[in-house]
C-alpha cells in the first residue's frame, strides 16, 4: 500500500504570486514573458475555457462553454490556434435546450486526434432529466459526438487522461441519484464504460503513466490509484486540510501535484495557500509554502515540460480577501521541484476579476494558459496567454 507523508519544507518566497526557475544557460538569451494573446468570443453570451492541449506548438486547443440565453441552453465552446492565430472550430451540441459544456480535452500519443468531455442535458434533479457525460471526439479533420451509457444518475466528467487511441480515462463526480460520488469511465477504443471506484468524493484531475499506472486525485485528501485491473484509494497522513487536485505525470516515480491549504486569518477568515505535492514512487511528499495573507491563492491546474523537468501551474489570486475589496488576478506557479526563483508575472487585462483555468505546456519556454476575465462593458471573455 501507497502511504502518503506530510513534509515541511522552508521555501523563500515571492513578492508577486509567480516562482520561476531559470537556467544559467538562457541568462544571455531572451528572457520569456507572459502576454495576452487575442481571442475569439460569442457575442451576447458568457464565454468560458476550462481545458486546453497542446499537440504541438502550431497546433493547440481549448475548450469550454458559452453561457445560456432566454432561448437556448449551455453550448459547447472549441476553439484552435493554428500557429498564428486563435479562432472558434463548429463543435458538437446534443442537447436542444440543455446545458452542454466540455470541461477538460486532451491529444491522443502520437496523433493529431483529440478527446473532450464534460457534461449534457438539464440541470434539474429528475430521473427523466439526469446530467449526463459528454463526449466528443476530433478525428484530424472535424468534431463529432460519442455515445456513452445511459446512467441511472447525474455524472459530471472533469478530466480525461490518454494512454493510447484504445486507452482513455476519463474521471469527475457523481450529483443527483448519488451525490458527491467519484465517476471513472474508460474508453477501450469501441466504447465508453463505467469503471468501479472506492469513491474518493469529486474527482478533479487524472494522470496516466502506463495502462497499469493511473492516478486520480480529488479536492479532498485522498487519491486513487489504478493498477491495471481495480481502482484502490491510497490514505494520506497529511496533516493539511487540502490536497492537489490537479496532478500530472512525468514517470512512475515522478508525479506532481498542486492544490491548496487553509489558513485562518486573524479575522476569522479562511483563504487558501499554495500546496505542492510531489510522489517519488513510494510516497507522496507535500510543501507548504510560507503564508502569502491576507492573499487567497487557488491553483487549480499543473503541468510539466518532460525534457527539462519544469513545473508549471496556474489558477488565481486573490489580492482583496479579508479587505472586503477583491482584485482577483492570474497565477502562475514555476519551477523544477527543488530551486524555486521569482519569474514575470501574467498580465492581467480585466478589471477586478481574471482567472486562469487550464494551462499547457509546450516545451520550457512555451506554456499556454487559458481562463476568462470580466470587461468593463460587461459580461465575460475568454482570456488566453503565452509565455514565450
Amino acid at each position: 500500500m501507497r502511504r502518503l507523508k506530510f513534509l515541511a519544507l522552508p521555501v523563500a518566497l515571492l513578492a508577486m504570486l509567480v516562482i520561476g526557475v531559470r537556467p544559467a544557460a538562457a541568462a544571455a538569451a531572451t528572457t520569456p514573458s507572459w502576454h495576452v494573446v487575442p481571442s475569439p468570443n460569442v457575442a451576447g453570451r458568457t464565454n468560458n475555457l476550462l481545458g486546453i492541449a497542446a499537440i504541438s506548438a502550431k497546433n493547440v486547443w481549448a475548450v469550454g462553454y458559452l453561457g445560456a440565453t432566454t432561448t437556448t441552453g449551455y453550448r459547447t465552446l472549441i476553439e484552435h490556434f493554428n500557429g498564428s492565430s486563435w479562432a472558434i472550430v463548429r463543435s458538437p451540441n446534443p442537447s436542444s435546450f440543455g446545458s452542454d459544456q466540455l470541461h477538460a480535452v486532451v491529444a491522443i500519443p502520437g496523433t493529431n486526434h483529440l478527446w473532450a468531455a464534460g457534461w449534457q442535458g438539464y440541470d434539474a434533479c429528475s430521473s427523466s432529466h439526469y446530467i449526463q457525460p459528454l463526449y466528443e471526439y476530433y478525428d484530424g479533420f472535424s468534431w463529432s459526438g460519442v455515445r456513452s451509457p445511459v446512467l441511472p444518475m447525474e455524472a459530471h466528467v472533469q478530466a480525461l487522461a490518454a494512454i493510447s487511441a484504445n486507452d482513455i480515462w476519463a474521471v469527475g463526480f457523481l450529483g443527483c441519484g448519488s451525490p458527491g460520488g467519484s465517476f471513472i469511465e474508460h474508453w477501450n477504443g469501441q466504447q465508453w464504460q463505467p469503471v468501479a471506484t472506492p469513491n474518493a468524493g469529486q474527482l478533479m484531475s487524472v494522470t496516466a503513466v502506463s495502462s497499469t499506472d493511473v492516478w486520480a486525485t480529488s479536492g479532498s485528501p485522498l487519491f486513487e490509484h489504478w493498477d491495471g485491473v481495480s481502482w484502490s484509494v491510497v490514505p494520506t497522513s497529511t496533516p493539511l486540510t487540502g490536497l492537489p487536485f490537479s496532478i500530472v505525470a512525468v514517470s512512475a516515480n515522478n508525479i506532481w501535484g498542486i492544490g491548496a491549504y487553509d489558513v485562518r486569518l486573524s479575522s476569522g477568515e479562511i483563504i487558501g495557500e499554495p500546496l505542492l505535492g510531489h510522489y517519488d514512487g513510494t510516497s507522496w511528499t507535500f510543501t507548504e509554502y510560507p503564508s502569502l495573507a491576507p492573499v487567497d491563492v487557488g491553483l487549480v491546474r499543473i503541468g510539466v515540460d518532460k525534457i527539462s523537468g519544469q513545473v508549471w501551474a496556474a489558477g488565481h489570486s486573490d489580492t482583496g480577501s479579508g479587505s472586503g475589496s477583491n482584485t482577483v488576478l492570474p497565477a502562475a506557479l514555476h519551477g523544477n521541484g527543488s530551486t524555486w526563483s521569482l519569474a514575470p508575472s501574467p498580465v492581467s487585462v480585466g478589471t477586478t476579476t481574471n482567472y486562469f483555468t487550464a494551462l499547457a505546456v509546450v516545451s520550457a519556454t512555451n506554456v499556454w494558459a487559458i481562463g476568462s476575465y470580466y470587461p468593463s462593458q460587461g459580461g465575460v471573455v475568454t482570456l488566453i496567454e503565452h509565455f514565450n
